[in-house]
C-alpha cells in the first residue's frame, strides 16, 4: 500500500509525532479527592477520539481562563499549537509561569507515579492555549520495539521530541514540496502549527 503523501500549497509548518502503540494493558485505577476530576472530564479538555489503546483530546483556553483541578495517571504526550504561556497549579502550591512555543513535542511520564498527578491549568499574556494531548491507556513499548523506528533524516524534518512513547518532529515544508508520511509506529499525529494550506493524498486541508 502506497504512503500518503502530504503536499504544501502554501508555506506551513506542522508538528508530526510518530507514535509507537503497544498492546492494550491497563489504564489505573483513579481515587479522585473531593473536586478532581479526572483530565478526560474537565469541560476544556474535549475528547475527540476514544479508542482502548489511547484518548485524543484538545484544549482552547483564552488568557485568563482556570481549568479545574483534574487528574492524569497514565502517560500524555502534547503537542502545542500556537506560542502561549501557561500557568500550572498543584493542589495547595504556588502557580508556576512558563512560556511554550508553538511546535513544543512532550512527555509527561505519568504513569511511573505512585499516585494521579493532580493540578489545574489557567493562562497568561495575550495568547490562547492550544494543546492537543494523546493519553495513551496502553502497555509501555518495550526499549526493542522503539528500537525499530529509524528517525526521519530529511532537510525538512527536524526532531524535537524522542520518548518512550515516539519521536515528535517539526517539519516546515514550502509550496509545492512534498513529504512522505512515515510507515513506522502504529500511529501518526500531524499537527498544524500555523495557517496554510495543504493536500494528504487528494484531500485538501486548510
Amino acid at each position: 500500500m502506497p504512503l500518503p503523501q502530504l503536499k504544501m500549497k502554501f508555506p506551513t509548518l506542522l508538528a508530526a509525532c510518530v507514535l509507537t502503540l503497544s498492546a492494550p494493558a491497563w489504564a489505573g485505577e483513579t481515587t479522585m479527592a473531593d473536586g478532581v476530576v479526572p483530565a478526560s472530564e474537565e469541560p476544556g479538555h474535549i475528547v475527540r477520539y476514544r479508542s482502548p489503546r489511547f484518548v485524543l483530546y484538545t484544549n482552547n483556553f483564552l488568557p485568563g481562563h482556570v481549568t479545574l483541578y483534574h487528574s492524569h495517571r497514565n502517560d500524555l504526550v502534547a503537542v502545542i499549537a500556537g506560542d502561549s504561556i501557561a500557568v500550572n497549579q498543584k493542589p495547595g502550591g504556588e502557580p508556576t509561569e512558563q512560556k511554550v512555543p508553538a511546535g513544543t513535542v512532550v512527555l509527561f511520564p505519568y504513569a511511573d507515579l505512585p499516585s494521579p498527578y493532580v493540578h489545574r491549568i489557567s493562562v497568561a499574556g495575550e495568547l490562547p492555549f492550544i494543546n492537543i494531548g494523546v493519553e495513551f491507556l496502553d502497555a509501555i513499548p518495550s526499549a526493542e520495539t522503539r528500537a525499530q523506528l529509524t528517525p526521519l533524516q530529511l532537510d525538512s524534518v527536524t526532531m524535537v521530541s524522542d520518548n518512550r512513547r515516539g519521536r515528535g518532529y517539526s517539519v516546515a515544508l514550502a509550496a509545492g514540496q512534498t513529504l512522505t508520511i512515515p510507515g513506522q509506529g502504529s500511529a501518526v499525529l500531524l499537527v498544524a502549527v500555523d495557517e496554510g494550506r495543504l493536500q494528504l493524498d487528494d484531500t485538501p486541508w486548510t
